[in-house]
């Protein structure tokens, strides 16, 4: 069953203490946000056309100035190269994998794969918006 969410905060995003740009650098706002609970997935839709997809979302907190997920399986955030055009061939996308206490964070650029790095997530939390 899908249930659609409504999320007020924006800002700076981090993933398991891994910050999309620096902190505090840019901010996103969500636009959309709808949550699967079979699934446990939830996809968060933003104004500049990034897409953030938690799937395993555990420790869901959604209240007027603080939003984060506690616990995740895997995160997917997507978006297009800043300052170019929506289109495919500029589309990237970040993955991330927790598995055994660490996390594998892998880079995309057209499908391609461009950097991989394992950290650990030891006291993290999976999502923020910050």
């Amino acid at each position: 069953m899908m249930n659609d969410m409504c999320i007020q905060k924006c800002g700076s995003l981090c993933f398991w203490g891994d910050w999309f740009g620096r902190p505090m650098d840019n901010v996103h706002t969500p636009v959309s946000a709808s949550f699967d609970e079979t699934e446990q997935l939830l996809v968060i839709q933003f104004d500049c056309g990034e897409t953030c997809e938690i799937f395993g979302a555990k420790g869901i907190v959604n209240v007027w100035n603080e939003f984060y997920v506690e616990k995740a399986e895997r995160i997917g955030w997507t978006w297009y190269g800043y300052g170019r055009r929506q289109t495919p061939e500029n589309l990237m996308r970040l993955e991330y994998v927790f598995e055994d206490g660490t996390v594998t964070r892998t880079e995309y650029f057209r499908e391609r794969v461009v950097g991989r790095k394992r950290f650990s997530s030891q006291g993290k939390k999976a999502v923020a918006i910050c």
